[in-house]
């Protein structure tokens, strides 16, 4: 699988930008949501060539992100699409 818009990331939890928790996370951690195509990943992480490769990529969701800057991407993602590995 390839990502064209940003990296591939595994998320722990999927969002809807409007989900009120997410405006209170993003809150917390000074980001402007601002308008938003896709959704939100949370608690997400890398997802490398070698675990695709292995068949252990990622046992939650695999998504691609147009936006992963805040908290390295690791905490919250923006702009997330589901993707199949």
């Amino acid at each position: 699988s390839s990502c064209s818009t940003g990296d591939l990331k595994c998320c722990n939890s999927m969002k809807n930008a409007s989900d009120p928790s997410v405006a209170s996370m993003a809150g917390l951690l000074g980001i402007l949501l601002g308008p938003i195509t896709g959704q939100v990943g949370l608690d997400c992480s890398p997802i490398s060539v070698i675990s695709i490769a292995s068949g252990n990529a990622c046992k939650a969701q695999a998504v691609c992100c147009t936006d992963n800057s805040y908290a390295s991407g690791s905490l919250i993602s923006l702009g997330c699409l589901p993707v199949q590995l």
